[in-house]
């Protein structure tokens, strides 16, 4: 289970995400016509220049940033105090994870994936107009609900994991454990244990609804 913290931060995400999502895919899907003679290469450079991306970069550095304040209190929590004073400017920049991921939020998770999927939502309807617009808002919704809600799910924890850590090292924290929620995959078992706290192999999320996190450890 994740925190309430967590969860509210997730929830908040998911529903600012939707409409770029939304808009993103009808940018195309307006024109069905012309959107089925575009090239793969046209649909990426479309979805690549739209306007859109770059107010989505803005909203995600407005987000991240109480992200990084949930991720804090978290970190709290997990060391057992009442709260951690680290001014917000200091947090921000103690962990430059944080804008990295709203570039890889931004280029990875929205434009290059909505462009695959719009490549494919193409090949599957070729020249068929008609099928295209029966099918396209069921479709957008659909998608608009799924991709938002794994972006929201993994990058919650990525920046909880990374708030945290940079909380770790500012109050002393010398080891971490990397430790696995309930029905945690193969591929993130292995990685539970205890390490110091700057040789964590690999931070959460590991793939895609990881909900993984770092715990300080105290013990010998």
């Amino acid at each position: 289970m994740i925190t309430p913290q967590e969860e509210r931060f997730q929830r908040m995400l998911e529903l600012s995400l939707q409409p770029f999502y939304e808009g993103l895919y009808g940018l195309l899907l307006d024109d069905a016509e012309a959107f089925l003679a575009m090239s793969d290469d046209e649909i990426r450079d479309k979805i690549d220049n739209d306007p859109r991306v770059e107010l989505l970069l803005a909203a995600l550095i407005v987000m991240f940033r109480q992200g990084l304040k949930v991720g804090a209190s978290v970190a709290a929590d997990l060391l057992n105090m009442e709260s951690v004073d680290v001014p917000m400017s200091e947090l921000f920049d103690a962990d430059r994870h944080a804008l990295e991921l709203v570039s890889m939020t931004a280029t990875s998770s929205l434009v290059v994936t909505i462009a695959n999927d719009l490549i494919s939502l193409r090949n599957a309807f070729k020249s068929d107009v008609q099928g295209l617009m029966a099918t396209a808002k069921a479709w957008i919704r659909t998608n608009v609900i799924n991709k938002a809600r794994i972006v929201a799910a993994t990058e919650t924890n990525r920046i909880v994991n990374r708030a945290a850590m940079a909380i770790y090292r500012t109050v002393g924290v010398k080891r971490v454990e990397f430790r696995i929620r309930e029905g945690a995959c193969p591929k993130c078992a292995p990685l539970q244990g205890i390490y110091n706290i700057d040789e964590v192999p690999q931070l959460p999320p590991i793939h895609p609804y990881c909900y993984c996190l770092i715990f300080p450890y105290f013990g010998e």
